[in-house]
Protein backbone atom coordinates (compact mmCIF):
# COMPACT_ATOMS: atom_id res chain seq x y z
CA UNK A 1 0.00 0.00 0.00
CA UNK A 2 1.48 3.50 -0.95
CA UNK A 3 1.72 6.44 1.07
CA UNK A 4 -1.44 8.00 -0.76
CA UNK A 5 -3.99 5.03 -0.29
CA UNK A 6 -2.96 4.98 3.73
CA UNK A 7 -3.98 8.78 3.79
CA UNK A 8 -6.97 7.70 2.32
CA UNK A 9 -7.93 4.47 4.49
CA UNK A 10 -7.45 6.87 7.41
CA UNK A 11 -9.48 9.54 6.19
CA UNK A 12 -12.51 6.88 5.76
CA UNK A 13 -12.23 5.04 8.83
CA UNK A 14 -11.93 8.39 10.95
CA UNK A 15 -12.84 7.89 14.17
CA UNK A 16 -12.90 3.68 14.05
CA UNK A 17 -9.92 2.48 16.68
CA UNK A 18 -9.19 -0.08 13.30
CA UNK A 19 -10.57 -1.31 10.08
CA UNK A 20 -12.27 -4.55 12.48
CA UNK A 21 -14.44 -2.58 13.76
CA UNK A 22 -14.95 -0.38 10.92
CA UNK A 23 -15.97 -3.00 8.85
CA UNK A 24 -18.55 -4.45 11.32
CA UNK A 25 -20.62 -1.14 11.61
CA UNK A 26 -20.33 -1.12 8.12
CA UNK A 27 -22.49 -4.50 7.88
CA UNK A 28 -24.34 -3.33 10.83
CA UNK A 29 -25.42 -0.38 8.70
CA UNK A 30 -25.98 -1.99 5.99
CA UNK A 31 -28.44 -4.58 8.11
CA UNK A 32 -30.39 -1.83 9.59
CA UNK A 33 -30.85 -0.17 5.95
CA UNK A 34 -32.22 -2.83 4.00
CA UNK A 35 -33.81 -5.04 6.78
CA UNK A 36 -36.66 -2.80 5.86
CA UNK A 37 -39.82 -3.90 8.57
CA UNK A 38 -37.76 -6.76 9.45
CA UNK A 39 -36.80 -6.71 13.53
CA UNK A 40 -33.65 -6.85 13.89
CA UNK A 41 -31.03 -7.65 16.90
CA UNK A 42 -27.08 -7.46 16.96
CA UNK A 43 -25.08 -8.70 19.35
CA UNK A 44 -21.76 -7.93 19.95
CA UNK A 45 -19.96 -10.12 22.54
CA UNK A 46 -16.54 -9.91 23.47
CA UNK A 47 -14.30 -12.88 23.15
CA UNK A 48 -16.22 -15.68 23.37
CA UNK A 49 -14.61 -18.14 25.81
CA UNK A 50 -15.67 -22.26 27.23
CA UNK A 51 -19.64 -22.38 28.93
CA UNK A 52 -20.69 -21.87 31.89
CA UNK A 53 -22.82 -24.32 32.47
CA UNK A 54 -24.24 -25.82 29.35
CA UNK A 55 -23.88 -28.25 27.74
CA UNK A 56 -21.41 -28.66 30.49
CA UNK A 57 -18.91 -26.63 31.90
CA UNK A 58 -16.15 -26.03 30.29
CA UNK A 59 -17.27 -26.90 26.98
CA UNK A 60 -15.69 -25.70 23.87
CA UNK A 61 -15.38 -26.80 20.32
CA UNK A 62 -12.14 -25.49 19.13
CA UNK A 63 -9.15 -24.04 20.76
CA UNK A 64 -8.70 -20.76 18.66
CA UNK A 65 -7.66 -17.00 20.73
CA UNK A 66 -7.63 -16.97 24.27
CA UNK A 67 -9.55 -20.79 24.16
CA UNK A 68 -5.95 -21.83 22.91
CA UNK A 69 -3.77 -19.23 25.19
CA UNK A 70 -5.89 -20.63 28.44
CA UNK A 71 -5.31 -24.37 27.21
CA UNK A 72 -1.79 -23.89 26.75
CA UNK A 73 -1.59 -22.41 30.65
CA UNK A 74 -3.71 -24.86 31.82
CA UNK A 75 -1.74 -28.10 30.16
CA UNK A 76 1.85 -26.40 31.16
CA UNK A 77 2.54 -25.93 27.56
CA UNK A 78 2.79 -22.44 28.41
CA UNK A 79 4.76 -21.46 31.70
CA UNK A 80 4.88 -17.44 31.36
CA UNK A 81 3.09 -14.61 29.79
CA UNK A 82 3.38 -10.92 29.80
CA UNK A 83 0.81 -8.06 30.95
CA UNK A 84 0.25 -5.57 31.88
CA UNK A 85 -0.99 -6.04 36.25
CA UNK A 86 -4.12 -3.58 35.58
CA UNK A 87 -5.49 -6.10 32.47
CA UNK A 88 -8.36 -7.89 32.62
CA UNK A 89 -9.97 -9.95 30.18
CA UNK A 90 -12.64 -9.32 28.51
CA UNK A 91 -14.39 -12.58 27.79
CA UNK A 92 -17.84 -14.12 28.03
CA UNK A 93 -18.91 -17.95 28.18
CA UNK A 94 -20.33 -19.26 24.78
CA UNK A 95 -23.42 -20.49 26.89
CA UNK A 96 -24.22 -16.88 28.18
CA UNK A 97 -23.49 -15.51 24.07
CA UNK A 98 -26.25 -18.08 23.15
CA UNK A 99 -28.34 -17.18 25.58
CA UNK A 100 -27.93 -13.51 25.01
CA UNK A 101 -29.01 -14.27 21.10
CA UNK A 102 -32.12 -15.89 22.23
CA UNK A 103 -33.27 -12.56 24.15
CA UNK A 104 -32.06 -10.51 21.95
CA UNK A 105 -34.08 -11.85 19.20
CA UNK A 106 -37.04 -12.13 21.50
CA UNK A 107 -36.50 -8.69 22.42
CA UNK A 108 -36.18 -7.58 18.86
CA UNK A 109 -40.04 -8.57 18.04
CA UNK A 110 -42.08 -7.77 21.01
Amino acid sequence: MNIGRAVEVVRIIDTWPNTYTFTKAIAESIIRKTAGDLPIAIVRPSQVSTSLKEPVCGWIDNVYGPNGAALGFFAGLVRTGVSHAETKLNMIPVDMVANCIIAAAFGATT
